[in-house]
C-alpha cells in the first residue's frame, strides 16, 4: 500500500481513503488521520478491502467500544458486534421476500440516525459491502451540520430548546408490515429516550440536526400531527442535494461514518431476487453530548 490518501467526494460531505489495508492493524499516524476525516469529512469510503468480521471488529475498534445489537436474531452468530444487514442467511442464501428478516431490512429506507433510540447514540458505524445488488440499494447521507447551518436564524432559535422522544419500536406506528415481532427483554433492553433536536458536539461545539425520522416518536409540548409535520418539515431541509451524498455501492467498499451529524437511507431494490450482504459494526457514543439528555 502507499502513502494514506484522502479526496473529498461531494461538497458537503464523503471522502474516499486510498492507501491503507483494513485487514492489517492501523499505524497511529493512520488511526489520527482517518479519525480526524471522519470528523471533518463524516463518511469515508474504502474501495476494494478483503476484511472477515474479525478483521473489521479490530478495526472498528481502533475508535472506541463496540455496541451490540438489540435483536439477537440480527447478530452474527461467530460475532455478536456485527449486525448483518442482509436479506440472505448467514450461509449467504437468499431468504425468500416476506421473510421477517428480509423485510425488518427494508426499514433501512426511512431516513435515520443509527441507535437515536439509544441513551447515547453511537458515535459511529463501519459497513461492510460484502455482496452488493446490481441495480439499487445506494445508502445517501445528510451532513446534519450543514443543514443547521443553512437554516435562518430564526428557525434556529425557535428549534433550540425542543426536545424529542425517539422510540425502538415507533416503526409499528409508520411500518408495521416491515417490523419483526421482539421479544419481551428486547423491548425493555431500549425503552423511549429523549433527546434535544438541536445537538451540540462535546469536542468542537457545533451544532447540527438531530432528528432522525425513524425513530423520532413525538416531541415534548407538541400535538402529535404537529410533531409529524415538523420532522418532515426538517427532513424536507435537510435531504436537498446540497447537504447529501449518495454512495453507489460497489463489492467490497467498506464505509465509515460519523453518526451523530448525519443520518442516511437506502434506496429499494429487488430483495427478492438480488442479494445484499453487509455487515456492520458500531461504535459506542460520546455520552457528554448535549444533544442526549442523560
Amino acid at each position: 500500500m502507499g502513502a494514506l490518501t484522502i479526496s473529498s467526494l461531494a461538497e458537503s460531505l464523503g471522502a474516499e481513503v486510498a492507501g491503507v489495508d483494513l485487514s492489517s492493524p492501523l499505524s497511529a499516524q493512520d488511526r489520527h488521520v482517518l479519525e480526524e476525516a471522519w470528523r471533518t469529512r463524516l463518511v469515508l469510503v474504502f474501495r476494494d478491502q478483503v476484511i472477515d468480521d474479525a478483521a473489521q471488529i479490530r478495526f472498528s475498534r481502533s475508535f472506541g467500544d463496540l455496541e451490540i445489537y438489540p435483536l439477537g436474531d440480527n447478530r452474527s452468530s461467530g460475532h455478536p458486534e456485527i449486525f448483518r444487514v442482509s436479506n440472505c442467511d448467514e450461509q449467504g442464501e437468499l431468504l425468500p421476500a416476506d421473510d421477517p428478516d428480509s423485510l425488518w431490512n427494508n426499514l433501512t429506507e426511512y431516513w435515520h440516525t443509527d441507535s437515536s433510540y439509544r441513551r447515547v447514540p453511537a458515535a459511529g458505524a463501519v459497513l461492510n459491502g460484502i455482496e452488493v445488488p446490481g441495480q439499487g440499494g445506494d445508502t445517501s447521507f445528510v451532513n446534519l451540520k450543514a443543514a443547521y447551518e443553512a437554516l435562518p436564524s430564526h428557525r434556529k432559535s425557535e428549534l433550540d430548546g425542543m426536545v424529542a422522544v425517539h422510540d425502538w419500536t415507533h416503526g409499528y406506528n409508520y411500518a408495521a408490515d416491515l417490523m419483526k415481532s421482539m421479544k419481551p427483554e428486547e423491548v425493555e433492553a431500549v425503552p423511549p429516550v429523549r433527546h434535544r433536536l438541536i445537538r451540540v458536539d462535546p469536542k468542537t461545539g457545533e451544532r447540527s440536526l438531530f432528528i432522525s425520522p425513524g425513530y423520532v416518536a413525538a416531541i415534548d409540548g407538541m400535538s402529535d400531527d404537529n410533531a409529524r409535520g415538523l420532522i418532515e418539515e426538517l427532513t424536507e431541509w435537510a435531504i436537498q442535494p446540497r447537504f447529501v451524498y449518495k454512495h453507489r455501492w460497489q463489492r467490497r467498499d467498506v464505509l465509515m461514518w460519523n453518526n451523530p451529524p448525519t443520518m442516511h437511507a437506502r434506496d429499494a431494490f429487488d430483495y427478492a431476487s438480488q442479494k445484499r450482504i453487509m455487515h456492520r459494526t458500531t461504535i459506542v457514543g460520546d455520552a457528554r453530548a448535549s444533544g442526549e439528555l442523560v
